[in-house]
């Protein structure tokens, strides 16, 4: 379990049904390929993959041929064979590995160990954890920039966001952005950099090019969890779950870049995670309550029928070439794979 300065917050960690929020951004790399085999593998009606204990973030690698999922309660990242689905074996990183990135030439796994105050190198070709990187208390969320140059690391504790240089694995001087940052979202461009701060409402862009934080955007009585930015990067998308009355259950748009919020899209209780399609046409939404995926047409921003998944919905990834959906089950401990259309 998290600390008591994390768990006391009105966002911050949650495991099961307590009144505590979570943010997992699912990044998805969009590169092109051969998927004749994630196709077949993949066809039919949901299937489930058993891994580790407290599943709780997800990455696909860019060329689409490996999963790997955070497990909490084991500390260690496991891999998973797209084509197969066969887990591999689990890597050990630090306690609590509460989020993922990778490198855009897929070289490179990032762990945040949300109670080690640490993010982990993982190589990929050998499996093998790298020396940690020591960040500041309790880091929750990744962002990875298009360029593979930075990685971003919000600081719930710190109020504060770090960025890492890739090349060298070493932290730069935070960044001050509010109290409780949760999740991150970088425009496609990897101009801006869009941070929810769940204690203050509030969703804080920063300029990526001088690491200085802009004016907020102010979401009124909804406490953001987690964001993404649609792949034409018009569109910020920011997540708002929990427990009534803390917040509204609902998605809100806000048009780019001028950080305009739209007319919000409502949805099931306690919605913790979101991932758009590498096509731009589907977003999709855990309903960590209810135990479903919600998509939702960007077009016109109509929820579509829910999709069954397990227990406690953590957090969502998407292969690049968009048919296959994977979420993680926190209660079940697996992760549910949906064919997508």
């Amino acid at each position: 379990m998290a600390d008591a300065s994390a768990e006391s917050s009105g966002g911050g960690r949650r495991r099961g049904r307590a009144a505590h929020v979570v943010a997992v951004v699912a990044l998805v790399a969009v590169v092109a390929g051969v998927w004749t085999v994630v196709a077949r593998a993949n066809s039919g009606r949901p299937s489930t993959i058993a891994v580790g204990g407290f599943p709780s973030a997800l990455v696909v690698t860019p060329d689409g041929r490996t999963l790997y999922v955070a497990n909490e309660e084991d500390s260690t990242v496991m891999p998973v064979s797209v084509a197969t689905g066969a887990p591999g074996t689990p890597i050990p990183v630090g306690r609590d590995p509460y989020a993922l990135a990778v490198t855009p030439d897929g070289r490179t796994i990032y762990v945040a160990n949300f109670l080690s105050a640490t993010v982990t190198p993982v190589n990929v070709a050998t499996g093998r954890p790298g020396r940690a990187i020591g960040v500041g208390k309790n880091p929750y969320a990744l962002a990875m920039t298009p360029d593979g140059r930075t990685l971003y690391v919000s600081d719930f504790d710190l109020g504060a966001v770090t960025p890492i240089n890739v090349a060298s694995n070493t932290a730069g001087r935070p960044i001050p952005v509010g109290n409780n940052p949760e999740a991150l979202a970088l425009t496609p461009d990897g101009r801006t950099l869009y941070v929810a701060v769940n204690a203050q409402q509030e969703v804080v862009p920063v300029d990526v090019a001088t690491d200085v934080a802009g004016q907020p955007i102010p979401l009124g009585e909804n406490d953001p969890v987690s964001l993404v930015v649609a792949p034409d990067g018009r569109t910020l998308y920011e997540g708002c779950g929990g427990v009534a009355p803390l917040t509204t259950n609902s998605v809100t748009p806000i048009r780019l870049p001028f950080g305009v919020p739209e007319t919000a899209i409502p949805v099931s209780s306690e919605p913790h995670a979101l991932a758009v399609a590498p096509h731009g046409r589907t977003l999709y939404i855990t309903d960590s309550d209810g135990d479903t995926v919600t998509p939702v047409n960007m077009a016109t921003g109509r929820a579509e029928a829910p999709i069954t998944v397990g227990d406690d919905p953590l957090a969502l990834a998407v292969t690049p070439d968009g048919r296959t959906l994977y979420v993680a089950n926190s209660q079940d401990n697996n992760v549910t794979v949906v064919p997508l259309p």
